[in-house]
């Protein structure tokens, strides 16, 4: 899965508000990630971490993008 976001996508509010709780949500599961785990559990948050990052990539290429 690809994600893509417009120009018009970066003006919009929730685009930013949707940046923030990215970044709150990727800095929390980081500290459980640092937490004693079963292996499957510290799988699970790798997984998570990987896919907020890779939605972040794209909301900052959106971003670069759509500046003039």
């Amino acid at each position: 899965m690809s994600y893509k976001f417009s120009k018009e996508d970066v003006r919009q509010g929730w685009f930013a508000r949707l940046k923030e709780s990215l970044s709150d949500r990727l800095q929390n599961l980081r500290e459980d990630n640092d937490k004693d785990m079963e292996p499957a559990q510290t799988a699970k948050k790798r997984g998570q971490i990987y896919e907020i990052k890779r939605i972040q990539k794209a909301m900052n290429k959106a971003e670069s993008e759509a500046q003039p």
